[in-house]
C-alpha cells in the first residue's frame, strides 16, 4: 500500500542504528516511519519496537505532514493498524489454543484476522498551507498505516 516515491522523513524519536546493533533496543523504544508519496497521496508507516514484547503504556505520536499541495483544504484520512488487537492472526490463533492443525473454521478465522484493519473509520480532516497534523497513540509492537488523500 505504500506510494512509489520515498520521500523525506524527520524523526527524533530514532535510535541510533549503531546503539541498536551494540546494544539492542532495550530502555526506550525505537519509533521509525517511512513515507511515500503517488499523485495526490501520501502515506506514512510508522512503528514502535522494543526488544521486549511486553504491554506497556502506548507511545504517544505527533505526527506532522509537510509538502502536500497548499490550495488543498481538506484530506481523506485512512489510519489502519497492526498490533496485538488489529490484524494480528498469531493472537486470533493463541486465543483458539494454538491448535497445530487448525480445522477448516479455525483457518477462515485466521485468514480474516490477518487482513490489514482500519483503526478508525475514514474521515476527512483539515489542511492547513499544505500540512496536516496527527495525533495518535501507538502500541508497543505496533505498526500503523496512515494514508492521506487529498
Amino acid at each position: 500500500m505504500l506510494g512509489d516515491e520515498q520521500v523525506k522523513v524527520s524523526n527524533a524519536h530514532a535510535l541510533p542504528i549503531d546503539q541498536i546493533v551494540a546494544a539492542g533496543v532495550q530502555r526506550q523504544p525505537d519509533i521509525r516511519a517511512i513515507a511515500t508519496r503517488h499523485g495526490h497521496q501520501v502515506e506514512v508507516m510508522l512503528w514502535n519496537y522494543h526488544d521486549e514484547d511486553v504491554e506497556v503504556p502506548a507511545t504517544p505520536i505527533d505526527l506532522a505532514v509537510t509538502g502536500l499541495t497548499d490550495s488543498a483544504r481538506v484530506a481523506l484520512l485512512e489510519h489502519f493498524r497492526v498490533d496485538r488487537h488489529h490484524s494480528n492472526a498469531f493472537t486470533a490463533w493463541k486465543e483458539m489454543g494454538s491448535p497445530q492443525s487448525p480445522s477448516a473454521q479455525q483457518y477462515d478465522q485466521l485468514q480474516r484476522a490477518a487482513q490489514l484493519q482500519l483503526l478508525t473509520s475514514p474521515a476527512h480532516i483539515p489542511l492547513e498551507h499544505g500540512s496536516a497534523h496527527l495525533q495518535f497513540v501507538l502500541p508497543r509492537q505496533g505498526l500503523s498505516l496512515v494514508r492521506l488523500t487529498w
